[in-house]
């Protein structure tokens, strides 16, 4: 009995020590990796969110978003689908339902297919429509000072997703060697 307790207690060690190390894998230098493979229009992309995000005071977070979740605005429809909640759409990946959902607008086709096209189209709309929910989860995070709480429920909901919140941390931490303020 002492030796499957010991035997446990180093199996959950082990776990707490290599679980972080596989989620979190990505390492700055591969993020600085991939800033730098990017186009000189993707990096102008970047730059151009940071600066509209300034005002704000979410110009970090919008970049890093961007640069996450579309590559600088290259896929503004994601490739996934949720079997309930749909597709995700713009430069920040929002997802369909959840905005109609936060307008108070019913999930039919004819608003699902005029919403996507305006996330899709409409970059400005886009980046609003982003801050209204990172000021959502905004309220929520005075309890814990820290944005990493506001990302990873601005990607998991009520369930939050830290290991996208740990993602934009490190898009973050590059972007600060690159983007001019």
């Amino acid at each position: 009995m002492v030796k499957l307790r010991l035997l446990f207690v180093i199996w959950t060690l082990l776990l707490c020590v290599l679980m972080p190390l596989a989620v979190h894998g990505t390492t700055i230098e591969q993020y600085d990796n991939d800033y730098n493979s990017l186009s000189v229009e993707q990096q102008e992309f970047i730059q151009w969110v940071y600066d509209f995000g300034k005002p704000y005071n979410l110009q970090w977070t919008l970049a890093a978003k961007v640069w996450e979740e579309s590559q600088c605005g290259l896929q503004v429809i994601s490739e996934r689908t949720h079997p309930v909640y749909g597709k995700d759409y713009g430069i920040t990946q929002i997802n369909i339902h959840w905005l109609l959902v936060a307008h108070n607008l019913p999930d039919t086709p004819f608003n699902r297919s005029k919403y996507a096209t305006k996330l899709v189209r409409d970059d400005v709309y886009c980046l609003l429509e982003t801050i209204n929910n990172i000021r959502h989860w905004e309220c929520l995070k005075k309890s814990w000072q820290s944005y990493r709480f506001v990302w990873a429920h601005y990607n998991g909901g009520t369930t939050p997703n830290w290991d996208y919140a740990e993602r934009i941390a490190k898009r973050i931490r590059v972007l600060t060697k690159y983007i001019m303020e």
